[in-house]
């Protein structure tokens, strides 16, 4: 009789217990499919800054130039990399030069801006049409390119790219382009 009871007490009063998951602190939600796009804080523009100021110091270094957030820049990356001036460059600083890149789609664009993108695999600086998932990742469009021996072309990589998310861009009434 007393073995009964003990299993009872078990079975009613422990088990549920025992499934029960306690945490502690402020609850997380389960991580979602769904990218989060937030913006940029104090690090990450500060990082974008540091990219800026690399690209910049280089082409002024090499080309006597100025990057200026337009799509002049563009053309100053393509003598960069004519002239052979990114050939041996490390990935920080091809993603410099991406950076730049970026600044002139949010320069150009007015309905793109510097985002972070967040999903499964981490966060990345992204460019992104406002209010949308819609994102543009200038950091790697170069450096991916150079480092498996491509010589990229700067301004048909903008074209290209910019082509493709046009058509996510909020269209201004009366424009040309519906």
């Amino acid at each position: 009789m007393f073995r009964i009871n003990l299993a009872f007490v078990f079975i009613f009063l422990l088990a549920p217990v025992a499934q029960a998951q306690i945490t502690f602190g402020p609850q997380l939600e389960a991580p979602s499919d769904k990218p989060q796009i937030r913006d940029l804080n104090f690090m990450n523009e500060q990082f974008l800054e540091r990219q800026r100021s690399l690209a910049d110091d280089l082409v002024r270094a090499k080309l006597g130039r100025q990057l200026r957030k337009t799509r002049n820049d563009l053309y100053l990356i393509q003598q960069m990399i004519n002239r052979g001036h990114l050939a041996d460059a490390d990935t920080q600083t091809l993603q410099a030069f991406g950076a730049a890149m970026g600044d002139v789609y949010a320069h150009e664009n007015r309905s793109l801006h510097w985002q972070v993108y967040e999903d499964e695999l981490g966060a990345s600086h992204a460019v992104c049409v406002d209010n949308s998932e819609h994102c543009i990742f200038p950091m790697t469009l170069l450096s991916r390119r150079m480092e498996a021996g491509l010589n990229p072309d700067p301004v048909k990589i903008y074209d290209t790219v910019l082509a493709s998310i046009k058509p996510y861009m909020p269209r201004l009434p009366y424009s040309r382009d519906q």
